[in-house]
C-alpha cells in the first residue's frame, strides 16, 4: 500500500510541475502505473474484491489498493524476487546480482581521464 501511496504522490507532483504531458508525442507518465511485486498473495488480495473472514485484519489496507486498481490508476505485475530491483537498496548482493542491479537502474561506469 505504501508503494501505491508514493506513486500517487509522485503523479500529483509531476502533474503540478506539468511534467506529465507529452514530449515529442511520447507521454512522460504512463497510466496505469505498474507496481512490481514479488508477493503473489499480496497481489491476489489487492485484486480480489471479495471479503474473506480470514483476511479481515488486512481488509482495510487492501481496500485502498482495490479502489486504485478499479479506477485504472495502478496495476500489479508479478516479478520474481531475484529480479526485484528494490532489493539492491536493502540487501547485500553478490557480484553478479550487483551488476544486474546496476543495469536495472540504468547506471554506467564513469570514465575519468587523467
Amino acid at each position: 500500500a505504501l508503494a501505491v501511496q508514493e506513486a500517487k504522490w509522485l503523479i500529483l507532483l509531476l502533474t503540478e510541475l506539468r511534467m506529465h504531458e507529452t514530449q515529442h508525442g511520447i507521454p512522460l507518465l504512463d497510466k496505469p502505473v505498474t507496481i512490481l511485486a514479488d508477493n503473489t498473495g499480496a497481489i491476489a488480495l489487492a485484486k480480489n474484491p471479495e471479503y474473506h473472514a480470514r483476511t479481515k485484519h488486512i481488509a482495510v489496507r487492501y481496500h485502498f489498493l482495490r479502489q486504485e486498481i478499479q479506477a485504472g490508476s495502478i496495476c500489479f505485475k508479478y516479478i520474481p524476487t531475484k529480479e526485484q530491483a528494490a532489493d539492491g537498496f536493502t540487501k547485500p548482493l553478490a557480484s553478479i546480482m550487483f551488476k544486474r542491479f546496476i543495469n536495472q537502474l540504468g547506471l554506467a561506469p564513469i570514465k575519468l581521464s587523467g
